[in-house]
């Protein structure tokens, strides 16, 4: 047998498979179409004979029927205790003494507050060394790398105060110098993350 023989006849066989399939397939749904259609009339038939067998069934009307009768009952509330009152104030006393309460509320209100000394904000200032001979690590304040922290020494900033002091003018006066640093500010909240590291 050659090779295109053997192929053709193991076509042939799944041929014959499929054809057995569908065969197979055709009278499974056939014979759950008959059944649904068997289950669809029969249920309904079987739910009205058992309806008439229930109303043709006979009832014990035969006894009579006592009527019920429920008699309600009040239950009686106990008396309220006694409360003893004391004598009321004279309604004089209490005038005088809510006209004095919003005579002060009113005057508290009027009374201008003495105004807060304002500090000067302090101005950005570099260093030309760091206090003690020793600078702080300023790669632990979020937004500033190891590059950026040596750039700002360079320039004189050692310190965590030094930069969670900068206003707008300190951050422009460095960002003059080393340029993206007002973005990290901004991107970072490096002056909030230096003010918490001091």
């Amino acid at each position: 047998m050659t090779y295109v023989e053997s192929i053709w006849s193991k076509s042939l066989a799944a041929s014959a498979n499929f054809c057995v399939a569908s065969q197979q397939a055709a009278l499974f749904c056939s014979d759950a179409a008959t059944q649904s259609v068997e289950v669809a009339v029969k249920t309904p038939l079987t739910f009205f004979e058992t309806l008439l067998r229930a109303i043709e069934a006979p009832s014990d009307s035969a006894a009579p029927k006592k009527d019920v009768v429920v008699e309600f009952v009040p239950t009686p509330k106990p008396a309220p205790a006694p409360v003893a009152i004391e004598d009321p104030a004279p309604v004089e006393d209490v005038a005088d003494a809510v006209t004095e309460a919003a005579v002060e509320t009113v005057e508290a209100a009027v009374e201008p507050e003495a105004p807060q000394p304002v500090e000067p904000a302090a101005k950005f200032q570099t260093l030309s060394a760091p206090r003690k001979g020793v600078a702080d690590d300023l790669t632990k304040v979020k937004g500033i790398g190891a590059k950026l922290a040596a750039n700002l020494n360079d320039i004189g900033v050692y310190h965590f105060d030094q930069i969670a002091t900068l206003d707008a003018a300190g951050i422009d006066e460095i960002e003059g110098k080393l340029p993206g640093f007002k973005l990290s500010c901004s991107r970072y909240d490096v002056i909030g993350s230096a003010a918490a590291l001091v």
